[in-house]
């Protein structure tokens, strides 16, 4: 068993306390909270949405959905090609 993070928005939103193996999609401020000595943790930084890359913002309380423009080039991958990364991995049987 794994947990799969992904928390593409904020620094703060680290993975809650575990002893799980773990792969974190995360904003790049992310990465020294993620890392940990057992070396179990792979951190990915990836893009935010709306500053680095195109996307959509849901709110939770209701149906209002927010287009959002990417304002700069981050030079980091989005969730999704980063996902689709590991999909097709998954589909050649890599480990």
């Amino acid at each position: 068993m794994r947990l799969l993070w992904i928390s593409s928005f904020e620094a703060e939103a680290a993975p809650p306390p575990n002893s799980l193996p773990m792969v974190v999609l995360g904003h790049p401020g992310l990465a020294a909270r993620c890392r940990r000595s057992d070396a179990r943790t792979l951190f990915i930084p990836v893009a935010t949405p709306g500053i680095g890359e195109p996307g959509h913002l849901f709110r939770t309380d209701g149906t209002v959905l927010m287009p959002l423009d990417a304002a700069l080039d981050s030079g980091l991958p989005s969730v999704a090609q980063v996902l689709a990364g590991i999909e097709r991995a998954l589909l050649k049987g890599a480990p």
